[in-house]
């Protein structure tokens, strides 16, 4: 199960084409969403009828309900497994691609010099006026980050997050928050209708609005970086099969392929060497990228407390109530 829309279309001609002409395994590709809640209950209920999947921060989730299946690291290539870091390649997950959570300002409403470049100009609302957006809790993590590198923490000491220093931070950029979004297309909306100037977005986003003629720019400063792994469900019905699919992907030589495609980083730095100087300006695992950004602790927002809630539900109750007030 690969997505849906074009981005399963380029994982599929990146990927999947690709590998059933090195291999002769034939791979049935199904665009859809994939949920956490729908792979715990298809493990749960041994009715597992896919091999492969793609699964983010809630695989850690999954992981710890015993709904992974190991991923098989002995057939990689050592070269190929050293260009993936290890927030990478887990026992359960390995890297399929790289998305940023990046500073987008509008070109064309911002002048020159008016353009923030990084998080401590976005809450400088004095030096830097425009409409401004941000991020409310999608899997409990909002903005927080943002607001804690704004207010000087350094980017290696961002998780785990300072819950209360994060919501005073907020305090001061509230009142100048236009909108509010939770999803990537409401975000994409919000700067192609020229609704807001400046925020929190997708690198992809960026790119694709970059290339449908939107005036607007991003820089990596600050930014935060995440994966989407390729997983395998426990009960798998082909397990091997699909340890060999991923592995193929994981190979730079393919990643690259998928940079081309869809404009998304790879999680193998050894894709780099068959990517073009350009193209690398505008992924964030590039060198002279990945040195101003930092991973997103994945792992951190599922850790739960003495009560039983995870971080991220924790954020998630404390945001709808300081929201409200």
């Amino acid at each position: 199960m690969v997505s849906a829309g074009a981005f399963a279309d380029a994982l599929e001609e990146a990927f999947v084409k690709p590998f059933v002409e090195e291999t002769g395994i034939q791979v049935n590709t199904v665009k859809t969403e994939l949920s956490m809640q729908r792979w715990g209950l298809a493990v749960d209920t041994n009715t597992v009828n896919w091999d492969v999947g793609l699964m983010g921060m809630a695989g850690h989730q999954l992981a710890r309900q015993g709904a992974m299946t190991p991923i098989d690291y002995s057939i990689y290539d050592p070269e190929e497994l050293a260009g993936i870091p290890p927030e990478f390649k887990l026992e359960w997950g390995v890297t399929a691609q790289v998305s940023g959570l990046v500073l987008a300002y509008n070109t064309e409403t911002l002048p020159e010099g008016k353009r923030p470049q990084s998080w401590m100009d976005f809450w400088n609302v004095q030096d830097f006026p425009g409409n401004r957006t941000l991020m409310m809790p999608v899997y409990g993590t909002s903005s927080l980050p943002e607001a804690l590198v704004a207010d000087g923490v350094p980017l290696d000491q961002v998780y785990p997050n300072d819950l209360d220093r994060a919501f005073n931070k907020l305090d001061e950029i509230k009142p100048h928050i236009r909108s509010w979004w939770s999803s990537a297309g409401e975000a994409q909306q919000m700067f192609s209708s020229g609704g807001v100037d400046m925020g929190l977005m997708y690198d992809g986003r960026v790119i694709t609005l970059q290339k449908d003629g939107n005036p607007i720019d991003f820089t990596f400063n600050g930014a935060r970086y995440y994966t989407a792994y390729w997983s395998i469900p426990k009960g798998a019905p082909n397990a091997e099969d699909a340890q060999k699919f991923i592995e193929f992907a994981t190979r730079g030589e393919h990643q690259a392929k998928l940079a081309e495609l869809m404009g998304y980083a790879p999680g193998n730095t050894n894709a780099y060497k068959y990517i073009s100087d350009e193209l690398a300006a505008t992924l964030i695992t590039a060198p002279g990228n990945i040195e101003n950004a930092y991973p997103i602790d994945s792992a951190w927002y599922f850790e739960a407390g003495e009560d039983g809630k995870t971080n991220s539900e924790r954020i998630l109750e404390r945001f709808q109530e300081w929201l409200l007030k």
